[in-house]
Order: structure tokens, then sequence, then C-alpha cells
């Protein structure tokens, strides 16, 4: 019996950079976002990524949970949404 592969965590944020400006990474994230805002700006991005998608009451609330993160995960999670909606639904071979 083989023992289960061990939980890998994220690397930690780096917070000692200026606050973040610009707009979302664009492509592959391969290192923790760097920078700071605050929450309302970071649910501003989220709710951003998610325009034009029906959102119920218990969504909204996650939006909320998930804007108090760190900025590096906020805009690591708000990229992969922007790029998966930028790819438009999976065709086999691609």
């Amino acid at each position: 019996m083989s023992s289960p592969a061990p939980a890998v965590s994220p690397p930690p944020c780096r917070h000692d950079h200026p606050p973040v400006t610009a707009g979302l990474p664009g492509g592959p994230v391969n290192e923790p976002p760097a920078g700071f805002m605050p929450q309302a700006e970071q649910a501003r991005i989220l709710t951003g990524v998610l325009a034009g998608i029906e959102l119920g009451t218990w969504d909204q609330r996650i939006v909320q949970w998930l804007a108090g993160w760190d900025t590096c995960t906020v805009l690591t999670v708000a990229s992969l949404i922007a790029r998966a909606r930028a790819a438009g639904p999976a065709r086999p071979g691609r």
C-alpha cells in the first residue's frame, strides 16, 4: 500500500514590493505576483474577471472571501479565470 503524496503548499507571497497598480498577469504565472492592494481593489478585480457571469448570493460571498486573501493569491486566481475565459471551451486535442 502506498502512502498518499504530501500536500504541496504554494510559495509564500512576496510583500517587499510597492503596491500593485497594473493589470493581471497575462500568461502562465511562474512566481507569486509581487505587491499589495486593498481588499476592495481585489474584490473589484475578481468581479471584473467574472463580468457577464450570473453570480448567486453564495458566489458573491465567496468572491468577497477570496478578496481577503493575499494579493498574490487573488491576482493568480483572477488571472486563471481571465485566461480560461479567453481560451474558451476546451476542445479535444487542445
